[in-house]
């Protein structure tokens, strides 16, 4: 009969000195080992771009998902001409691809076009998503009411020039489209990109083998009509967007 109040005694102590497992839920950590960042460059604009939107919302049933690769959508602007308005276009996801381009030194940019971890990726082997092994380091994330703290722990010195980029997605989305070359189709979406932010990471140090990088990131705020809501943490290198860790909560 005193186990139990023993065992409580210890709970309250643990709570004590690690005050984070009372927030468990609050605390999300990457492998160490690379996760994908797959991006697709899409539009509703285009009659070419729903095969691959429903080739990518297939991944949604894959064993590996969010924690060997995770998939991103971004819709681009420059369609929209076209006669239908996209609502989830942005003219900097439109930047993004087109410095993906320059880097590449591509003459244009298109859609649908795929990049896996920073290249062009054209095969759509799903089998490719889970192939990295390459040791790069962990994100950390402790996630506050309106911000998030986050952390890498790189292998590598990476230099100054690192950012952490940072989307909201949204999943089972469904849009009318009323005009344009999609027009009286009805396009099911996942992994939609609603918006994204990119903050500069503070080199803080070395620790076990590993520098440090830090830096608060402000939430992005969820739209009321938004569903099946996941939030997407990368780190890249500044000079050529390639990803080099991800996580997703």
């Amino acid at each position: 009969m005193r186990i139990r109040p023993l065992l409580f005694f210890y709970v309250i102590i643990l709570w004590g000195i690690y005050p984070g497992l009372a927030a468990k839920n609050n605390y999300h950590e990457s492998p160490e080992t690379q996760v994908q960042l797959l991006e697709l460059y899409s539009t509703q604009s285009c009659s070419s771009c729903p095969p691959a939107q429903k080739w990518v919302s297939s991944l949604k049933n894959h064993p590996d998902l969010y924690e060997k690769f995770i998939p991103i959508v971004l819709h681009v602007d420059y369609w929209d001409y076209l006669g239908w308005k996209d609502p989830f276009s942005k003219s900097e996801f439109t930047d993004r691809q087109r410095k993906y381009a320059k880097i590449w030194s591509a003459r244009t940019v298109y859609t649908p076009m795929f990049v896996l971890n920073g290249m062009e990726w054209r095969s759509r082997n799903s089998g490719q998503l889970t192939q990295s092994k390459d040791r790069v380091g962990k994100i950390r994330i402790s996630e506050e009411s309106s911000e998030l703290e986050v952390q890498f722990l790189s292998t590598q010195d990476l230099g100054v020039n690192v950012r952490v980029n940072y989307a909201l997605i949204s999943n089972d989305i469904t849009t009318n489209v009323r005009a344009g070359e999609n027009s009286g189709r009805a396009l099911k979406q996942d992994f939609i990109v609603l918006d994204m932010q990119s903050t500069s990471l503070v080199r803080t140090g070395q620790k076990l083998g590993h520098t440090i990088y830090k830096a608060r990131v402000k939430k992005i705020s969820a739209p009321k009509d938004a569903r099946n809501l996941k939030q997407v943490v990368w780190v890249s290198q500044a000079k050529n967007q390639k990803p080099i860790q991800a996580l997703s909560f």
